[in-house]
């Protein structure tokens, strides 16, 4: 990664912020998010199919966690975790009106 990117193994600080402005370039390597183009985030999307269906772009070698809550003044409760990739969507089959979801994205081990 750091070699596609930096052009060198040793060349990149993981504290750095990546070009998005946002994101540590740990975290841009972590969500498998291209560092250098200040247009590229780890992104979801949600859709009405059969309930809400919360989407994103998995990368190899990452597990995904979606989490929920109807109250952005209370904690997000797990409503999936350990998700392998290439699984990049959950839906959530008895959604409320007021739904906020949150996704977290980890390195497998």
């Amino acid at each position: 990664w750091e070699l596609l990117y930096f052009g060198g193994e040793t060349n990149a600080t993981p504290t750095n912020i990546a070009a998005n402005g946002i994101n540590t370039l740990l975290e841009a390597y972590i969500a498998g998010i291209n560092p250098t183009n200040p247009a590229s985030f780890f992104e979801a999307s949600l859709t009405n199919e059969t309930g809400f269906v919360v989407q994103w772009n998995a990368t190899s070698g990452r597990v995904y966690s979606v989490f929920g809550t109807t109250n952005l003044q209370e904690s997000f409760q797990p409503l999936e975790t350990n998700i392998l990739w290439p699984q990049a969507s959950w839906t959530d089959n008895v959604p409320n009106v007021e739904s906020f979801y949150r996704i977290d994205v980890q390195l497998a081990d």
